[in-house]
């Protein structure tokens, strides 16, 4: 599960890279998962399944001049997530 919300960031970053006039920019990205966040801001995980969108997501930002600064936050203040999360409820009950 952590690879795919890394894999999802990655393809967030890459799209944003594609724009020159992003490149250098500082870019703080609020996530919901602590893994994530902790990887992101580490460079590094001893997980090999994350190792390598590591790599892919680090590649890019030296690329591009991009550099993120992750911050975590609890999934219920997420807000990114509501309309997904209501919909979910609505099935539970």
């Amino acid at each position: 599960m952590h690879v795919l919300e890394l894999l999802a960031f990655f393809n967030y970053f890459r799209s944003l890279a594609a724009f020159s006039d992003q490149h250098g920019q500082r870019l703080l990205h609020v996530l919901d998962s602590r893994v994530c966040s902790c990887v992101l801001s580490k460079g590094r995980s001893s997980s090999k399944l994350l190792n390598p969108v590591l790599r892919r997501i680090f590649g890019v930002s030296l690329a591009a001049d991009l550099y993120v600064l992750p911050l975590w936050t609890i999934s219920d203040w997420n807000f990114a997530d509501a309309g997904s999360r209501t919909f979910c409820q609505a099935d539970n009950t």
